[in-house]
């Protein structure tokens, strides 16, 4: 059976993608669910969560968070969040 992989992805740069003008700016297309899943006997779900800059992640989202991964963790063998930089680390020391 093949290990299954919740992918949450919360916004931030990674998220970004360059417009006509060269600015890096948001969109509801995530580039980073075109990321193909190379790696053999590993089932990747994906899920636009947010798409906030990482300064608007609150307290509130790092609850949801918590709240979302809680309620799935019977359905996954593991979790990556994709995030912003500017809270990343208060988010992870939340969770």
């Amino acid at each position: 059976m093949p290990k299954k992989i919740l992918v949450l992805h919360t916004g931030g740069t990674i998220s970004m993608q360059a417009d006509a003008t060269g600015a890096v700016v948001t969109s509801q297309d995530n580039p980073m669910n075109h990321v193909s899943n190379p790696l053999e006997g590993i089932e990747v779900h994906a899920l636009d969560f947010f798409n906030l800059p990482s300064p608007h992640i609150k307290p509130k989202h790092m609850l949801a968070l918590y709240h979302k991964i809680k309620e799935e963790t019977n359905n996954y063998d593991g979790v990556v969040i994709t995030h912003g930089t500017d809270t990343l680390e208060e988010t992870a020391y939340f969770l």
